[in-house]
């Protein structure tokens, strides 16, 4: 059930409201990326495939783990078309020309590659800091390194909530990249509970999907953006 909403004006001139939702949908926004995918089942594999071999290849490079969030950014805002698209009727390739062309797609991409580089440097320079403490006092050395991973893990998380629902915001409402950023945070602060619930659910599916030779991924994954555009319609009210 849907609660109170919420209406944010961004510079675009865009005014999407984010909207508080139950607990529940947690649950319900993953099995609905299930059914979504095993609806057209051929054309989700595929979507699996790609993903995961651009994954594999981009982080072959320097610079991997910035060049993969570009990357899933992204191929997301473009299935994010797709999934209206078939919604409504249409063919599943319609619009997606136009929306791999988008420029401020691509710029919420290297927005969201800068933001992961910066966490890594941060937490690999705390990582050396912990190194170089450690020579100094051997006992500080768990302290700094504890530390370290606590802040990875804070960081990434805000970092993933900032960029959740962003492509779906850029691609479908327009909203400019920076204000996508925001309005996805605030949509993930605000449904803090579900957006949990979502998370662990998503995290043991990725793990159980993992366990035949990652095979489950090729359904996982894109079951799993189809999920994330069905907690933005739930939150934006699309």
């Amino acid at each position: 059930m849907m609660e109170n909403q919420e209406t944010i004006v961004t510079t675009n001139n865009a005014n999407p409201g984010i909207r508080s939702v139950d607990v529940n949908r947690g649950v319900e926004w993953l099995v609905g990326g299930f059914k979504m995918v095993f609806k057209t089942p051929g054309v989700w594999l595929l979507v699996g495939l790609a993903f995961l071999i651009g994954s594999w290849i981009l982080g072959k490079f320097w610079l991997g783990s910035a060049l993969s969030t570009a990357f899933g950014i992204v191929f997301t805002g473009v299935m994010m078309r797709a999934c209206q698209s078939l919604e409504s009727g249409q063919d599943f390739a319609t619009g997606l020309k136009e929306t791999f062309s988008s420029a401020p797609l691509w710029i919420l991409g290297l927005i969201g590659a800068a933001l992961s580089f910066a966490i890594v440097l941060v937490v690999g320079l705390l990582g050396v800091g912990s190194v170089t403490v450690g020579a100094v006092s051997p006992g500080a050395f768990g302290s700094m390194l504890g530390l370290s991973f606590l802040l990875l893990f804070a960081l990434g998380f805000v970092l993933y909530s900032a960029l959740w629902l962003a492509p779906a915001l850029v691609v479908l409402q327009r909203v400019n990249p920076v204000d996508a950023i925001r309005l996805s945070l605030m949509a993930s602060l605000r449904n803090i509970l579900a957006y949990i619930v979502f998370g662990l659910l998503a995290m043991i599916a990725c793990i159980l999907g993992a366990l035949p030779l990652g095979l489950g991924l090729l359904v996982v994954f894109p079951a799993l953006m189809c999920a994330s555009y069905l907690a933005y319609k739930d939150m934006f009210g699309a």
